[in-house]
């Protein structure tokens, strides 16, 4: 009787212990999944779609962002929205060309979304970590990175819109900022564009939950 004593004993502190290092100091979930810990490592290829619908391998415009200062700014910013559920993918992509990933977090849940969309928030690394630029609300996955650019930033593509008012395909362009409702950018797509790439698609993994 006293040696099983022991071992609930001993297998509840293992428990402990795993609880304890699964957090960070601010007692927030660890911001990598179990098996992406640390740095999110994102280089290789990914699919990219032709006017003509074929898929072709392109060098991806994925980066390797760190899941640790990613995940401090992403819980003050949940802090700030006063948002506490939900859940979150997350992609590394250089979207000014200056060699530092950019990290697109897509916030989904019902805090997050209505029938037009969730919300897509691009974080952009400082000398102090993270920090929020763009908040894109009403976005639909896929996420996709076209070809082309403005004021020297990439342009994505989302989906956007319900039954009611018609779901389009519509650009994000940067002009200062990228839109902060895809409902309201005026210019639709009838297909992607050639060469673009597929950033996170509604079946990704997802990162980070809570």
């Amino acid at each position: 009787m006293k040696r099983i004593f022991g071992l609930s004993l001993s297998a509840g502190l293992v428990c402990l212990l795993l609880v304890g290092c699964s957090k960070n100091d601010d007692g927030s979930s660890l911001f990598s999944s179990n098996k992406n810990e640390g740095p999110v490592n994102l280089f290789g290829e990914t699919e990219v779609r032709t006017d003509e619908g074929a898929a072709t391998a392109f060098p991806s415009a994925k980066v390797a962002i760190d899941g640790a200062d990613l995940q401090k700014a992403v819980h003050r910013y949940k802090l700030a929205a006063k948002k506490k559920t939900g859940t979150t993918k997350v992609i590394g992509a250089d979207l000014n060309g200056d060699g530092v990933g950019e990290a697109l977090v897509y916030f989904e849940g019902d805090e997050w979304c209505i029938s037009t969309g969730c919300r897509l928030v691009v974080f952009v690394k400082g000398q102090n970590g993270f920090r929020r630029m763009s908040e894109i609300k009403r976005v639909k996955l896929p996420l996709v990175l076209a070809t082309s650019s403005s004021e020297g930033w990439r342009d994505m593509i989302v989906r956007s819109g319900n039954k009611s008012i018609g779901e389009r395909l519509v650009p994000l362009r940067f002009k200062g900022n990228y839109p902060a409702n895809a409902t309201t950018v005026s210019e639709k797509l009838a297909a992607l564009p050639s060469g673009t790439q597929v950033l996170l698609s509604a079946q990704d993994q997802v990162v980070t939950a809570q």
